[in-house]
């Protein structure tokens, strides 16, 4: 049909002719839409069927990452180095933001998300034995062993007698904080930029059960407290030697990473003043304690023997 009026239209004027044209081409343009227009599915649209598709994802996404698994993620991350207080062996709360810049990005929560606060036990028996198992044992002879003597109060504590807070003894840029949380992660640590204080790992306080990812719910304590040590004998020391008890790395026990909160409420305090939450680690608490003071020939008071002497009773 087209082809017919076609051939009229070569008999028409020039104008006839490009009327025809252009009809011809409204036509075809109105033709080309009608063919293009979707079809209404009224049963279900396409932005539920996306919603449903991305919600399954994000919850196959967390599902599938196991909280203790060390994401890939980058090193960018903020500076968490923390140091003690002068008068009290606990470290100040952290203001540095837990968020991981430059982490890979995965389905469900945030990177930081997963990597944040495993659990909190609140019992004795979700804590690993091995954490509350004594590196060695103290019996109530080694208890005996110990001088008793009040506390010396005529000299004032202060930190900076036990040297900086924390030092790079061997110059690898580990301090003495990023030492022990790179001795006590139960899986691989990663880094902050500078490649020297600990970001991410998995750690549990041995005092209280709580476990983490996080370094920075973590700081590091002294089982014997500086000014505790510093009362029962240390005082009288020269320099080299309350560093060396300050920074001492060699023995297990000395330092420990404890969740913040715990170790504040620690603070200075001896087993009479202050016990470990878990009743359950009081054996390696108090057996810690003893050899320390032995093995630095360190006083104690005669209400910290007694209360030793009961928490040994749990060995």
């Amino acid at each position: 049909m087209l082809r017919r009026w076609w051939e009229r239209s070569r008999a028409w004027p020039v104008m006839g002719q490009v009327f025809f044209a252009a009809g011809l081409l409204v036509l075809l343009g109105g033709l080309t839409r009608l063919v293009a227009q979707p079809v209404d599915r009224s049963a279900t649209s396409h932005g539920d069927v996306t919603g449903a598709l991305v919600a399954v994802g994000a919850v196959g996404a967390v599902g599938a990452v196991e909280p203790w698994t060390v994401l890939p993620v980058s090193t960018d991350r903020i500076d968490d180095g923390r140091t003690p207080t002068s008068g009290t062996d606990s470290s100040p709360a952290s203001t540095d933001a837990p968020a991981i810049a430059g982490s890979t990005s995965v389905g469900g929560p945030s990177a930081s998300t997963a990597l944040g606060q495993l659990s909190t036990p609140t019992s004795d028996s979700t804590v690993p034995n091995s954490l509350l198992a004594p590196a060695t044992t103290a019996s109530p002879s080694a208890l005996d062993g110990l001088a008793v003597a009040a506390l010396d109060n005529s000299v004032t504590y202060r930190r900076d007698a036990f040297g900086p807070d924390w030092i790079d003894a061997d110059r690898d840029c580990h301090n003495t904080r990023a030492e022990v949380l790179m001795q006590e992660t139960a899986a691989p640590v990663t880094f902050n930029p500078n490649g020297c204080t600990v970001a991410t790992g998995q750690w549990t306080d041995p005092w209280s059960g709580f476990t983490s990812t996080q370094a920075s719910d973590f700081q590091i304590d002294h089982l014997v407290p500086l000014a505790n040590a510093w009362r029962s004998g240390a005082a009288g020391w020269d320099g080299s030697r309350r560093e060396a008890f300050a920074q001492n790395l060699g023995d297990p026990d000395e330092l420990n990473a404890l969740h913040g909160p715990v170790n504040t409420a620690k603070s200075d305090k001896a087993p009479d003043q202050w016990k470990p939450p878990l009743q359950q680690s009081w054996c390696r608490y108090a057996t810690a304690w003893v050899r320390i003071k032995a093995t630095w020939a360190l006083t104690v008071t005669a209400t910290e023997k007694s209360a030793l002497a009961s928490m040994l009773e749990r060995c």
